[in-house]
């Protein structure tokens, strides 16, 4: 018989606070987002301020790289802030001449070209690259999958189990919310809140109609807790393929700005605009007056506000840092490109760049996202210096394009009448420039070029 019974269970789940929340997606946002993003808290927290600071030193961003933020008592978080406030750093005269017009991008990524170039930089499993690419080429351009799984296994042939498996690849990639379903299904992929989550459950309808009586009775939350469940729904985009439709007009400013430094490159992340920020010196006057504590309300308030403009400032500071040193690593590793030209990128991924400034991949996914990096040679998309190949026994690296450069030499210099097969071109390759290419791999390459097999190239000489 079934009885009912009390049980401790320990278990582990990372939950992220609303503060980290805004960290995260303060990475992904370019400096004409962030700088409107300020703009609106402004208007929206009395506790900011809007500062003019004139002859800023140079050394200040330095200075604030060294000043450790520890935990500390609430008024020394807001004192220090009073005080030092986030000012953005000053570029150099050489770094803010304009960007010249023909260096300028004809167009930004659609939505499939976004989630085509991830995975060329994440490990996919062979037997799922091709069905990925085709739950891709089947989105919508709100980046939702429209067809069933079971309709479009029987237009493509594909067993259904293998496109489920290929669309929760295709779900981990960026934008969050990428191949869901429905608007519920796009909002659960992005949210790691776990009451939103049981909330977009449970009940769907009441936060559709955002419903705060009847969202508090049927979880049982507070007021306050109903207010934050619905502030934590609107952070969420129910349509994320539309930031990447080519029917939107991109206006593109450098988020980061690359001088030459001595023998090397020096990347500069560009605060140009950014409003200058501190917190008011009569909300921190009044957070500290003992009087104000037996009003609780104003108290509260006051309290809530100065808690959402320091996490604010801290943020914007942490988005400045991590965006430097991912733009340094780029550059260090991309540097041959910098001193002679396109020809000489090198393989870059993803994880590279995460391993050299200790964060994670989903972090450096999200910092170069829709950002761009003005250098000596033109203005790039941040992307655009990651390209997927391989490494030599020796360290040196290939891009695919050089690889299939090499592919289309050898095939040029075979002799007439005696072809080579794509295995003798693999051996080739190993022999010559020790890549270790399997034969398949230079098959698949040998027809992107455009070139027939070695039996068709027999017949037609």
């Amino acid at each position: 018989m079934l009885r009912p019974k009390l049980e401790v269970k320990l278990a582990q789940r990372l939950i992220l606070t609303p503060s980290l929340q805004q960290a995260i997606r303060l990475l992904q946002l370019t400096r004409v987002e962030l700088v409107d993003l300020i703009r609106t808290e402004i208007q929206e927290n009395p506790v900011l301020e809007e500062i003019q600071v004139e002859g800023q030193p140079e050394s200040m961003a330095a200075a604030k790289e060294e000043s450790p933020i520890d935990r500390v008592d609430m008024e020394s978080y807001f004192q220090e802030y009073y005080e030092s406030a986030y000012v953005p750093s000053s570029l150099p005269r050489e770094a803010r001449e304009d960007v010249p017009l023909e260096s300028l991008p004809a167009g930004g990524m659609d939505l499939p070209d976004h989630l085509l170039w991830q995975l060329d930089l994440v490990a996919v499993p062979l037997h799922l690259r091709e069905p990925v690419e085709y739950l891709i080429g089947n989105l919508n351009s709100d980046g939702y999958l429209a067809d069933s799984l079971e309709e479009l296994s029987a237009h493509a042939g594909y067993p259904t189990p293998l496109l489920q498996e290929a669309l929760d690849l295709l779900q981990t990639l960026d934008p969050k919310g990428v191949g869901a379903r429905s608007a519920q299904e796009c909002l659960l992929l992005q949210t790691e809140d776990p009451l939103l989550e049981r909330a977009l459950r449970e009940q769907w309808d009441l936060l559709l109609e955002l419903n705060e009586e009847g969202l508090r009775h049927a979880l049982s939350l507070t007021h306050e807790e109903v207010l934050g469940l619905l502030a934590a729904l609107k952070q969420l985009d129910p349509y994320p393929g539309k930031k990447y439709s080519r029917d939107t007009t991109i206006y593109v400013e450098p988020d980061v700005v690359v001088i030459r430094e001595g023998e090397g490159y020096l990347a500069l992340v560009n605060d140009e605009g950014l409003p200058k920020l501190r917190i008011s010196r009569t909300y921190l006057h009044m957070f500290r007056d003992p009087e104000l504590k037996n009003d609780k309300e104003t108290s509260s308030y006051v309290e809530k506000k100065l808690h959402s403009a320091f996490w604010l400032l801290r943020s914007v500071e942490q988005r400045r840092r991590t965006l430097q040193r991912v733009a340094q690593a780029i550059i260090d590793a991309q540097k041959d490109f910098l001193d002679t030209g396109p020809e000489r990128l090198k393989p870059l991924m993803l994880k590279d760049v995460a391993q050299r400034v200790s964060v994670h991949e989903s972090t450096v996914s999200r910092v170069v996202a829709n950002k761009y990096m003005q250098t000596p040679r033109g203005l790039y998309p941040m992307r655009y210096f990651f390209l997927a190949g391989f490494k030599s026994p020796s360290g040196e690296g290939y891009t695919l394009n050089t690889i299939k450069g090499l592919i289309g030499e050898i095939i040029q210099g075979e002799t007439t009448g005696r072809p080579l097969s794509d295995a003798k071109i693999a051996r080739i390759l190993v022999q010559q420039h020790r890549l270790p290419i399997a034969r398949r791999t230079v098959a698949k390459y040998r027809e992107e070029l455009g070139i027939p097999t070695s039996q068709e190239r027999k017949e037609k000489r």
